[in-house]
Formats: C-alpha cells, sequence, structure tokens
C-alpha cells in the first residue's frame, strides 16, 4: 500500500547561508576597575591554603553584581581553582570573601600597589 498526498508539495526558497557570530563588545570600564592592581592579585598565594593562585575571584553574593557581570577589579582575591570551585559551590563561605578581600587590599597597600 502507498500512501499519496491529497496536496502537492510546495517549493521551498533557498536556504540563506548562516551568517557568522557577531563579537561581543568590548566591555566597558567601569568605576573599580584596575588592570594593574588584578595582575598583582593573579602573583600573591590563595588566601585559603596558600598554595600558588590559578586566577583572581570577584567577590560574590553581596549585590555588587548582577547577572553576567562581576564586581569590581578592586574586590577580587587570589584563590587556587580548587578554593575558587569550592567558593562559587558553597555560599556558606561566601562571608568569608569580605575578610579574604580585605586582607588582600590591605597586604597591596604596604606592597605600594595601591
Amino acid at each position: 500500500m502507498t500512501l499519496n498526498r491529497k496536496t502537492p508539495l510546495k517549493a521551498r526558497a533557498e536556504l540563506k547561508a548562516k551568517t557568522p557570530m557577531k563579537r561581543r563588545a568590548k566591555r566597558k570600564p567601569r568605576a573599580g576597575d584596575n588592570r594593574s592592581y588584578l595582575d598583582w592579585v593573579k602573583t600573591q598565594p590563595c588566601v585559603i591554603c596558600q598554595r600558588p593562585a590559578d586566577d583572581p575571584h570577584h567577590i560574590i553574593g553581596a549585590g555588587l553584581s548582577g547577572m553576567g557581570m562581576t564586581a569590581p577589579d578592586l574586590l577580587a582575591m587570589p584563590v587556587c581553582r580548587e578554593h575558587h570551585n569550592e567558593i562559587h559551590e558553597s555560599p556558606d563561605l561566601w562571608a568569608r570573601q569580605f575578610e579574604w578581600v580585605v586582607r588582600t587590599i590591605a597586604k597591596a597597600v604596604s606592597a605600594g600597589e595601591l
């Protein structure tokens, strides 16, 4: 048994070539952005375990950032990858971030970075 269409198939329009993804616009500088300070933070040991820090962690959960935004660079602290992940996964550690940021800023001031 074969199936027969009651209406003919419509001719399809040619498919358009996909346009390449647009590059995201460069983020505008904000108050509190300080690239040289952020570079200095990257050279410091982890504030939790004193091992070499892989990347700076910007404070979270304090109302200083929104969806898709990070807090200003002046509110960054050095952490190793293990503790960076742990901070993001555990809101219990968010309250301690203030202590770590203050210690990092104090160290930067005494080192002449700020």
